[in-house]
């Protein structure tokens, strides 16, 4: 069976890759996140971005990711 990998990115930021290979990001606030490791520029594809509501900490960098 296969299982969805999860990757803690700070504060309410996650990044998921379904058994298929999809990225999922939920609520990707990464580059002026003091505690993620991952940079926006690091990011090379997004399938899906999911906010959960607007302050900065989760609408973050989703906007740059759809682009």
């Amino acid at each position: 069976m296969k299982s969805v990998q999860i990757e803690f990115l700070g504060q309410a930021s996650f990044r998921f890759e379904a058994p298929g290979g999809d990225l999922i990001f939920l609520d990707p606030w990464l580059d002026a996140n003091p505690v993620c490791a991952v940079s926006l520029d690091a990011v090379t594809r997004a399938d899906t971005v999911c906010v959960t509501h607007g302050p900065v900490d989760h609408l973050g960098d989703s906007i740059e990711l759809v682009k």
